[in-house]
């Protein structure tokens, strides 16, 4: 899955970032990130296929949105 984050992240200040997660056998973030100027241009550079999936309460608040 791809986690998208707010352009507030300290690793990358200013720009839109998704972050590669596995989810089995537990979930963690992998070192793949991509990263745009804009939300909507970061969007177009995941990979087709994925399903948008909404926050959950329990999220940070610089995650955005996930696409499964």
């Amino acid at each position: 899955m791809w986690v998208i984050y707010r352009p507030v992240t300290r690793e990358y200040p200013g720009l839109w970032a998704a972050r590669m997660h596995v989810c089995l056998p537990a979930p963690k973030p992998t070192r793949f990130v991509i990263t745009h100027p804009r939300l909507d241009g970061l969007r177009e550079l995941l990979p087709a296929g994925l399903a948008y999936k909404n926050r959950h309460p329990r999220d940070l608040p610089e995650i955005h949105e996930t696409w499964v």
